[in-house]
């Protein structure tokens, strides 16, 4: 890993250099690892492109009884793919944050 050689080729003292890396590590494997953080930042991405769906389609969908209609089965199957999306990311997160939990009993 990058961040690890970097941490190596600091010109510290050899037990700095080693909490640093612990340290790192330890925050690598709280999170979920960099496999995490790219599941989070394509979640992000995703509902970045909600919002810009929406605001480019904006005159063709309205709030109906809470929910948001479409005028045409296009935009609202665009609109279901996203939140698909979506959803398949936040599965993913949420499967990362429970085998943390695990790891941590």
């Amino acid at each position: 890993m990058r961040t690890e050689a970097f941490i190596q080729g600091q010109q510290r003292p050899e037990a700095e250099r080693a909490a640093l890396l612990a340290a790192y590590r330890e925050g690598l494997r709280s999170t979920g690892g960099p496999e995490a953080m790219q599941v989070q930042s394509a979640l992000l991405a995703e509902l970045a492109g909600l919002m810009d769906f929406l605001d480019a389609r904006r005159s063709h969908w309205s709030v109906e009884e809470g929910q948001i209609a479409f005028d045409n089965q296009p935009d609202l199957d665009t609109f279901t793919a996203i939140l698909s999306r979506i959803d398949q990311h936040q599965d993913r997160l949420t499967d990362f944050q429970q085998r943390r939990a695990k790891a941590r009993e």
